[in-house]
């Protein structure tokens, strides 16, 4: 088979990578793919022999590791304070196209198989959630944060960044994604009743 042209190919993996994103494994075709990168379904096949499967896995891939690299540097920059690392987590997603995490682990990669879903799993959990989870875990130990599961914080706070994201252009009053994400970090650390109560009125 001809070798492809590095640029075609990256046209093809942008493309098929929004389309993902936007609506998911199940809902994107091969024609849509090759009508949004511009050229013949056939040729498409070039790129992809192993047809839509192999361009989620890829483009699954390749956008795991962008979000590893870009959480690991906004943390590293952030400092120790938990809420300033939350906060750099949040500016990491905010104004990116939603990655929509949620539907990714549980639609989208059970479509795939068991086999390649399992395969998968591992490093989508060290790009995305082990760099949030280590966070809640060292702010634990130094003392600065209850000892409650750092997975379900992380699972959590993905999930409400993933909601975030997906309110761009919507209403809610004046606040912008950033506010958002900013004020659910505050009640995750903070809580939502008022200091010294135990229950809600």
């Amino acid at each position: 088979m001809p070798e492809v042209p590095s640029a075609a190919r990256e046209r093809v993996l942008d493309v098929a990578e929004a389309l993902f994103a936007e609506r998911g494994l199940a809902r994107v075709t091969m024609r849509e793919i090759a009508d949004a990168a511009g050229m013949r379904q056939a040729s498409l096949y070039h790129h992809a022999p192993g047809g839509k499967e192999q361009l989620y896995r890829e483009t699954f891939e390749r956008t795991i590791e962008r979000h590893r690299a870009g959480l690991e540097s906004a943390l590293a920059r952030a400092g120790d304070d938990l809420r300033a690392r939350l906060r750099a987590v949040a500016d990491w997603y905010v104004g990116r196209s939603p990655m929509n995490f949620l539907r990714m682990m549980t639609s989208d990669m059970p479509a795939l198989g068991e086999e390649v879903a399992r395969e998968l799993a591992g490093p989508a959990y060290a790009a995305l959630m082990r760099p949030i989870t280590d966070a809640f875990r060292a702010a634990a130990m130094r003392g600065g944060s209850r000892h409650v599961d750092p997975d379900l914080l992380a699972g959590s706070l993905l999930a409400i960044l993933d909601a975030v994201a997906f309110a761009e252009g919507r209403s809610y009053g004046d606040h912008d994604q950033r506010t958002m994400a900013y004020t659910m970090i505050d009640v995750l650390l903070d809580g939502l009743l008022p200091s010294g109560t135990a229950d809600p009125p």
